[in-house]
């Protein structure tokens, strides 16, 4: 998938933002905010991240958000094979002054 995005989310995500609706709109019932869910990873194919927990817990980040990032590009870098530069950056250059 070279130059295109690809949806990805994980479950906690989900969760945020199943609370995050509810609590900012009150008007929509939580079977609403429930079906939303599985229509969103019914619709959009391969979407939800799993299995990432361990990786996280190793990781000592600023924000869960580079955490996301990086495992992303990390993964893509290793299905890739077609091209031999495409290998992951280390953590150290998504964090300015951070060394390995």
């Amino acid at each position: 998938m070279t130059g295109r995005m690809q949806a990805k989310w994980t479950n906690r995500i989900l969760d945020e933002m199943q609370r995050n609706l509810a609590a900012n709109r009150p008007d929509i019932p939580a079977e609403k905010l429930g079906k939303l869910r599985l229509l969103m990873n019914t619709a959009v194919r391969d979407c939800l991240v799993e299995g990432y927990e361990p990786l996280i817990e190793g990781l000592k980040l600023r924000t869960p958000m580079i955490v996301m990032c990086w495992l992303r590009r990390s993964r893509r870098a290793r299905k890739s094979s077609s091209h031999r530069t495409s290998r992951a950056s280390p953590l150290s250059a998504w964090l300015p002054g951070m060394s390995r």
